[in-house]
């Protein structure tokens, strides 16, 4: 089986099993405000903020805050990893206390010609099922931190935290060009009310 076909049959396996069944991720979500960097410190107190899990663990695929996309906005990244080729994941949250707003491929993955598979979907139940990778033998060098996707969520008006965003032991992969498993350490976090 070559490499490609590999990748495709893990991305497949599993983030095509999201289908019919997965609710559609919506692009259209209007602006939710200022950004953190745009409020005044009284507007911060009380204020929901992404709290990342701590470790220098490496290699490693981690969620971390990004400041650049408003409150909620997240970034997918890798640390450790010389060569890439794919990815799969299935982050889980409360569903009733996070509603996911949008998921998007970083543009790290493009260029040079490089065929690209992703699928990024929200289970109503509160999964989100991810797979990118590179059809053929490619590789994405993340020996340094490199944004895979950008994710971003809001917190239910009832909802109280933390609210915890966790990578589903025994569903998560990454592989190398050679389709082989590369062993990391998945860090999630939790959204906290800032004081």
């Amino acid at each position: 089986m070559t490499a490609s076909i590999r990748t495709l049959c893990l991305l497949a396996l599993v983030a095509g099993g999201c289908g019919e069944r997965a609710a559609a991720s919506d692009s259209g979500v209007p602006d939710s405000g200022p950004r953190p960097d745009q409020l005044q410190p009284d507007q911060l107190a009380g204020a929901w903020r992404f709290v990342p899990e701590e470790s220098s663990a490496s290699p490693a695929v981690a969620l971390k805050p990004d400041p650049a996309g408003g409150p909620g906005a997240l970034r997918l990244v890798a640390r450790g990893i010389p060569k890439l080729q794919g990815i799969a994941f299935r982050l889980r949250f409360d569903g009733k206390a996070l509603k996911p707003l949008k998921q998007e491929v970083s543009a790290s993955w493009y260029g040079s010609g490089k065929d690209l598979v992703s699928k990024l979907a929200t289970r109503p139940e509160g999964e989100l099922w991810g797979g990118i990778g590179y059809s053929g033998s490619h590789g994405l060098d993340a020996t340094s931190e490199v944004t895979l996707a950008t994710l971003s969520f809001e917190p239910g008006a009832g909802a109280a935290g933390p609210l915890a965003l966790s990578f589903r032991a025994g569903r998560n992969l990454v592989i190398d060009p050679n389709a082989t498993k590369v062993s990391v350490s998945w860090l999630g976090g939790s959204f906290q009310r800032g004081k």
